[in-house]
């Protein structure tokens, strides 16, 4: 008897995806018994999360449906698509599309679950697609397509590329180098600086000395680079495995010799030793392939506790993007130059070169603020090696960061000298003001160039001295108290959760008042690539910046030279005489500054903005983000108005396209007076919102904002699963990849909404369980956590609220909205009854875990030594409520005796083969097919779950399975040992399942894959 609604079929349609994905062009179409309805097939509200967010952003593509209808499996095939980026062409293309045609009848009625599958970039290689009308042969309509088919021709050009890339064997030897020539370099150092020579020079007498010494030990060739081989899946095949050796070589040869003589004489003799020879090679193959999983997962255990950094290394790699192989190089060059150029004639900056002109002619200025040009120490120089990247690209002069981070103490006092000569002479090297623009795709049409943005690697060297520079520029910020409280993008102590947590209290605010909150999310077009430099200049200088970083910074985008890399070649340099570089690391902090009197401009609107406790907050800032609101609908066009006026002054261009308006109400129609413009253009007004990564909705709900995340970590386990799926594993890495990799990308700023049931969330926790332990979807979720040891994630996001809660309260949080908020928050609970806001929810959980003192007095508290306390507690309460409905359940009758402890059962660490660790689970967890499980689908009483095999008229469970039932005698006698055989007893038998022996578990898991087998033969046949 075989329960199929525990056969996911969808689990292996996203397997298969997976693994031909590796191999060629996927293309799915069929009966899916699936129904979708209008529902989305992509992640809806997609944005990046930041660096932990690992893949290309969704872009929506809207599908027409006929049949509105849903079901269970409609919702397993969307999981597959979101999973693995594919998409329904069904009611997107050609003759079927916004029509969305139904495809299936019957005498329950008409639905679509007939479809056609295929990545969105692959929706190019269609020629046609169509639904045809019903016929007389089937209930389903005929479904065709068409693909276009071509051969590509490859240039036979041998390209090459030459780069440096770090080896950790020759670390020592390129030390030694440094050091012997260290006294000599910083001698011509010295003679460089008291000639007064070009600072060109120096940086180049620097480049030389450390590419003498480096390149001998990590310079690389590459052959052939850059050219677009089409046919590159068609030899994957083809390449040797890692794991086949020379003895499956031998093998292979023996077998294929075999194979000669049978097709020269064909007789028995022939054949049998062909068979024979194909049989012990297949063996062999099998066998070197399990021995090369097993020690590779046997490495990535041993490195992911010894070689931490090579670990997270092997995963940290983004999924690949779409390349532009229909963009010339020629179009990039053209696109990225035409952008500086149309910039910088459209300017209108008067006032600011009036001002510079003024500025420059002032004789010995005095700097405001002597901090910032004061000498470069080699204190700063260490702190700025430390915070570089190991295995970044260089750029053209070949240098990387590894030669400064593993010899800094050695070259330290050189870079001090070159740096400090930088500083005094005011003059940027020549040479570092040239970089390579790299086109990175956002989203939607890869062949249009707008939809790339250009990131401009510059020299490591430089990166190290703007890399001081910046430090210094942060830190005077922080220290004179520069920037607006209303910016939140690259401050010390601020993130997106803290810009996040203000609107959520704006909105709460207003919907307990029964008001509206009118938003306004802007959106800059290119802001960082279209920057007024004059006016940059301009405003800093204003700000107190004044002295000779100023002029240093001037001097480094006075010459700014550039060039597009693509397909491995680089286009002609063209000169930028506007915006940020992005990909410098000086361009944040001077972004933020440039923007930063925006606030100032917004207070000249009379009904803008909103109050909280006599303090006036207008709009939150977090680099180019920006979101303005006000309690008016009148206040909103005001401040839209000096927005408007703003960004002509400063030549900023707001696009109106993707600005949006949201209207934060509790239900109901809107207004028609509900309508704003910018530059006579109405702004869309929308329902949903992605707002720093959290999809805001208008009624405050933030379950939108979990749909999109689970979608997003969906993306993230099926990709992690993919690249290990050839690999045994060890569990405790498994789960430490789902927590680098997928938990981060659930609790993404969950300080805000963690305290919602997010059922989505927990789904994928469970998913990830069941599918690492290959057990059914059915499977009880307490013995699924006791059996891994893995506790809910609603612990973990408790505990990061209250975290953030206690920073909050902190004296060194000086953000005088944040204080606000969480005073008046306070406030309100202190005055109303049954108030609830975000605190209310804290005390909550404080109150709950009893830690009623941290809620009075959250200042005096020593987040690092409570947050141990507070998840101790909070797991020690799960484990009480668990204990009770374990023993209380009638379907865990077999685990309520296994495990009476909760922790992650010994087996799963003890057993490094996949396959026997899983066949343990699926017995332990009861997931398998024996009647006394699968008799409760068939309401069959468990009385009568008998075993139709043996004549014991035992039921048919795990105990009587392997230890008493006669038919699987002769695999018992070979296996399981004769103490738990002979006179078993269910004593014996949980001894069994809970044994840490790996030999006694071994051969248990041999034997239940024996003896499912031969129990499936005899029922199936």
């Amino acid at each position: 008897m075989h329960d199929m609604y525990d056969v996911n079929i969808f689990e292996l349609l996203e397997s298969d995806i997976n693994f031909f994905n590796n191999k060629g062009k996927v293309f799915i179409t069929g009966d899916t018994n699936a129904r979708t309805g209008n529902k989305a097939d992509f992640i809806d509200n997609d944005r990046s999360l930041g660096d932990f967010d690992l893949f290309e952003i969704d872009s929506p593509l809207q599908r027409a449906a006929r049949d509105s209808g849903t079901n269970r499996f409609g919702d397993y095939l969307l999981d597959v698509c979101k999973s693995s980026n594919i998409r329904i062409v069904n009611g997107r293309l050609f003759r079927d599309k916004e029509v969305g045609k139904l495809t299936c009848f019957t005498h329950n009625g008409a639905s679509t679950v007939d479809y056609l599958l295929t990545s969105v970039k692959k929706f190019h290689d269609l020629t046609d697609f169509n639904v045809h009308d019903f016929t007389e042969f089937s209930n389903h309509a005929p479904v065709t397509f068409a693909l276009r088919t071509h051969n590509p021709v490859t240039n036979g050009k041998n390209n090459q590329r030459v780069y440096v890339k770090w080896k950790p064997e020759y670390r020592d030897n390129f030390v030694h180098d440094i050091l012997n020539g260290a006294q000599e370099l910083e001698h011509n150092l010295q003679s460089g600086v008291h000639s007064r020579c070009d600072p060109d020079l120096l940086v180049s007498e620097f480049t030389d000395f450390l590419n003498k010494r480096g390149e001998k030990y990590f310079k690389h060739v590459v052959s052939n680079y850059g050219i677009n081989d089409h046919n590159r899946f068609a030899s994957a095949d083809t390449n040797k495995q890692r794991w086949f050796n020379e003895e499956c070589k031998a093998k292979r040869t023996e077998y294929i010799q075999t194979v000669y003589q049978y097709n020269l004489i064909k007789n028995i003799h022939t054949r049998t030793t062909m068979l024979a020879a194909r049989k012990e090679y297949k063996y062999l193959c099998r066998k070197m392939k399990s021995k090369f999983n097993r020690e590779q997962g046997m490495k990535l255990n041993n490195m992911s506790r010894k070689k931490p950094r090579e670990f997270w290394k092997l995963f940290k790699q983004k999924t690949v993007s779409p390349k532009a192989d229909n963009i010339s190089l020629q179009e990039f060059y053209e696109y990225f130059n035409t952008l500086a150029a149309e910039a910088d004639v459209n300017a209108n900056n008067d006032e600011s070169d009036s001002y510079l002109r003024q500025f420059d002619n002032i004789e010995n200025p005095v700097s405001s603020y002597p901090d910032l040009d004061k000498p470069i120490s080699a204190e700063e120089i260490i702190k700025a090696t430390r915070r570089l990247n190991n295995n970044k690209t260089g750029s053209n002069d070949n240098i990387i960061y590894e030669y400064f981070k593993e010899t800094v103490q050695i070259i330290v006092k050189p870079l001090e000298i070159l740096f400090n000569y930088i500083l005094d002479t005011k003059q940027f090297p020549k040479s570092w003001s040239t970089g390579v623009i790299i086109p990175v795709y956002k989203r939607a049409d890869s062949s249009d160039p707008n939809n790339f943005r250009g990131i401009t690697l510059i020299s490591c060297f430089a990166k190290l001295f703007t890399g001081v520079i910046n430090e210094r520029l942060k830190s005077w910020a922080e220290t004179y108290d520069i920037l607006t409280d209303a910016q939140f993008g690259f401050k010390p102590n601020c993130s997106t959760a803290d810009a996040i947590f203000i609107l959520n209290h704006l909105i709460e605010k207003q919907l307990h008042s029964k008001k509206k909150l009118f938003c306004c999310y802007v959106d800059y077009r290119k802001a960082y690539d279209l920057i007024n430099r004059g006016q940059l200049w301009h405003k800093m200088i204003l700000s107190g910046i004044d002295g000779k970083l100023i002029s240093l910074i001037r001097s480094m985008y006075s010459e700014v030279k550039l060039q597009a890399k693509h397909m491995g070649s680089l286009s002609d340099l063209f000169s930028s005489k506007v915006g940020l570089l992005q990909g410098e690391i000086t361009s944040p902090i001077m972004f933020s500054l440039f923007i930063n009197d925006i606030e100032f401009n917004l207070q000249n609107g009379l009904n803008a903005g909103i109050t909280l406790d006599q303090l006036s907050i207008y709009l939150l800032l977090f680099a180019d983000d920006a979101v303005i609101f006000s309690e008016t609908i009148e206040g909103l066009q005001e401040s839209l108005n000096n927005l408007e006026s703003y960004c002509d002054k400063w030549n900023l261009t707001v696009n109106i396209d993707k600005t949006k308006i949201m209207v934060f109400r509790k239900g109901g129609a809107l207004s028609k007076k509900c309508k704003w413009t910018y530059k006579e253009k109405e702004i869309e007004i929308v329902s949903n919102f992605n707002y720093l990564g959290i999809v805001m909705s208008s009624g405050g709900s933030f379950i939108p904002a979990t749909n999109t995340l689970y979608g997003k970590a969906t993306r993230a386990m099926n990709s992690l699963f993919c690249i290990t799926k050839d690999m045994d594993v060890p569990i405790n890495v498994m789960f430490k990849l789902f927590d680098a990799y997928v938990l981060s990308i659930l609790n993404y700023n969950c300080e805000v909404w963690g305290f919602i049931t997010a059922t989505n969330i927990e789904r994928i926790h469970r998913k990830f369980c069941k599918r690492l332990l290959n057990v059914k979807l059915s499977t009880n979720s307490m013995s699924l956590y006791a059996e891994v040891g893995r506790f809910p994630l609603y612990i973990g996001r408790y505990l990061r609220i209250i975290k953030y809660f206690l920073k909050l309260h902190q004296k060194k949080q000086g953000n005088c909205i944040l204080t606000t908020v969480i005073n008046m928050q306070r406030l309100e609970i202190e005055t109303q009854n049954n108030t609830v806001n975000w605190s209310s929810k804290a005390r909550k959980i404080l109150n709950q875990t009893g830690f009623t003192d941290v809620w009075l007095f959250p200042g005096s508290v020593i987040i690092e030594s409570f947050i141990p306390l507070l998840k101790t507690r909070l797991r020690d309460q799960y484990v009480s409520e668990w204990r009770v409905n374990v023993d209380s359940s009638t379907s865990l009758i077999l685990y309520k005796e296994l495990k009476p402890v909760f922790e992650r059962s010994l087996y799963l660490d003890v057993i490094d083969n996949k396959k026997h660790r899983n066949i343990i689970a699926k017995i332990r967890l009861s997931s398998h097919n024996l009647l006394i499980e699968t008799g409760r689908h068939y309401s069959i009483s468990r009385n009568e779950r008998k075993c139709a095999i043996c004549n014991l008229n035992d039921l048919e469970d795990e105990y009587h399975f392997i230890l008493k039932c006669p038919f699987y005698l002769e695999e018992r006698t070979k296996y399981i040992s004769s103490y738990f055989s002979v006179r078993p007893s269910m004593h014996k038998f949980l001894t069994l399942l809970n044994s840490n022996n790996k030999g006694t578990l071994r051969k248990l898991a041999i034997y239940c894959l024996k003896c499912f087998k031969k129990r499936d033969n005899f029922i199936f046949t």
